[in-house]
């Protein structure tokens, strides 16, 4: 005879009266596994060799049977258990389960119909997809032709196969982060950090045995863990900077590995994304950036073409060797020794010629671009008249993948007239470079007015924050770098000024 459990709270009275611990009632949705490898265990079970109960207690028995370590009960044991239980059935039962059986195997359909009631799979695994979803979708939901599928869209199948805990933590850190930034919800933001924090222990743990043994190697996960450091610092920025640490370890670590190593799809796309972070990270501590050599730019790609936002990407890679030249032009002076005023000079026309030969780059390749664009957008864009731009020329809004285009050209544009203007040999010359530096710091915000917003997005945020950091830090005019300023702080109010012109969201 089996009693009911009447589902008190916090024991049942059936515990109680057995002088036994009650687990407590289980109330609300209930998943149950019916799965084809669950049955089979559940029939293997029922002849008494084992005891079915949650999979979370067993977990090591579950791993072996899958493994095919425990041996299976033969077909004439698996058949007489299931008649036994055939029989215990009333005779509407045992009818209807005939009718139902196919093979007129009553004992086989039994089986294919009991449910593991005492079975409760975890749900760790469930709101692990859940909140990869919405990172991937919320971040990398792009239909443009021009952005190719993503490392981040690698996720669900590395966190599925991957035995690594500073992956499988890194992931959760990141996923929950985002998650609980769009929601505003301080557990789930507390609980990303938790994961952050063991990732972190995970991460060093494993550098530091590869540097124990001495190989001097280091392989594709640590640079995938520290991406997602880098996603994870975007979401919660814990610390101003924090992102930066995690951003140059991956590029070390790549770099490491050599450009040969990139042409495997997963470090590919790894390769992709961290160039465009390498080109900001260079920016702004005024250093070549590793991925601008010329191995770096023809050996991953030997077996891949490049889409159109690669090439800009590859183009603006030479943008921090110019910035980098500036910072060791030497001093001159009046008084100088007239070497040193010969090799400033000689430093001066290198960096004059670099910056116009990547302007012309970028003048074709944008050119090239807002063809395309229109030719394929005809029907979703339209040109716009910018009060910005000089008469005759006008400027197209970018939108979705146009958006990020524009902010890396701009972006690039404002450098290297600000450059040009450092290094002019006149003040005419000047005032020219000044006038392009005002006129792109203008386009930023003349876009971001015009669509505030769709600019309020989070991602849009993420993409258009790059520019205007570049205002605050090259615009000769007053009035455009508070604009901008104000912008980040509108953006982030929690920020304070400072570390807002420091820090670098990377999209």
């Amino acid at each position: 005879m089996t009693t009911k459990c009447d589902e008190k709270q916090p024991e049942c009275s059936y515990c109680l009266r057995r002088g036994i611990k009650c687990p407590g009632a289980i109330i609300g949705t209930m998943f149950i596994d019916m799965s084809s490898g669950k049955r089979k265990l559940i029939a293997f079970t029922s002849n008494g060799s084992a005891s079915v109960g949650d999979s979370r207690d067993q977990p090591e028995k579950f791993h072996i049977e899958a493994a095919g370590i425990i041996s299976k009960p033969s077909l004439e044991e698996d058949r007489s258990v299931a008649d036994n239980n055939v029989a215990d059935l009333n005779p509407k039962a045992k009818s209807m389960i005939r009718r139902l059986s196919p093979t007129g195997n009553a004992a086989q359909t039994h089986q294919q119909f009991k449910i593991p009631t005492t079975y409760q799979p975890s749900r760790a695994s469930m709101f692990d997809n859940l909140f990869i979803m919405h990172f991937i979708d919320f971040y990398w939901n792009n239909k443009s032709s021009l952005r190719r599928k993503s490392w981040v869209h690698f996720i669900p199948e590395v966190f599925a196969s991957s035995p690594s805990l500073a992956i499988r933590y890194s992931i959760r850190a990141v996923t929950t982060a985002t998650y609980g930034h769009l929601t505003k919800n301080e557990s789930i933001q507390s609980n990303a950090r938790r994961w952050y924090t063991l990732g972190l222990e995970r991460q060093r743990m494993k550098i530091q045995k590869m540097t124990d043994e001495g190989t001097g190697t280091t392989d594709a996960s640590i640079v995938f863990v520290a991406m997602l450091f880098v996603q994870f610092e975007i979401a919660m920025c814990t610390q101003p900077e924090a992102w930066l640490p995690h951003a140059i370890a991956a590029e070390q670590h790549l770099v490491m590995m050599g450009p040969q190593k990139c042409r495997a799809p997963l470090v590919h796309h790894i390769f992709l994304n961290l160039r465009r972070c390498s080109f900001k990270v260079s920016v702004f501590l005024k250093r070549p950036s590793p991925f601008a050599a010329d191995e770096w730019c023809l050996i991953p790609n030997e077996y891949i073409t490049q889409n159109a936002f690669d090439n800009l990407v590859t183009t603006i890679l030479h943008v921090p060797s110019c910035q980098f030249l500036y910072t060791q032009l030497p001093a001159t002076s009046p008084d100088g020794s007239a070497l040193e005023n010969e090799r400033a000079k000689r430093v001066k026309d290198v960096i004059i010629a670099k910056c116009r030969e990547i302007m012309l780059k970028l003048d074709d390749y944008w050119v090239a671009f807002n063809v395309r664009s229109n030719e394929e957008l005809i029907h979703d864009h339209t040109l716009s008249k910018n009060p910005y731009t000089t008469p005759g020329e006008q400027f197209l809004p970018p939108r979705d993948c146009k958006q990020e285009v524009s902010a890396l050209y701009t972006s690039a544009r404002i450098i290297l007239n600000s450059l040009l203007v450092l290094t002019a040999p006149n003040r005419k010359i000047q005032q020219m470079y000044e006038e392009q530096v005002l006129r792109y710091s203008a386009i930023v915000l003349s876009e971001i007015s015009l669509n505030s917003e769709s600019s309020a997005t989070l991602p849009a945020r993420l993409v258009m924050s790059f520019p205007l950091k570049v205002i605050c830090e090259y615009s000769p005019c007053t009035v455009q770098r508070q604009a901008a300023r104000d912008v980040l702080v509108r953006w982030e109010p929690g920020r304070d000024e400072g570390r807002e012109q420091k820090s670098v969201i990377l999209a």
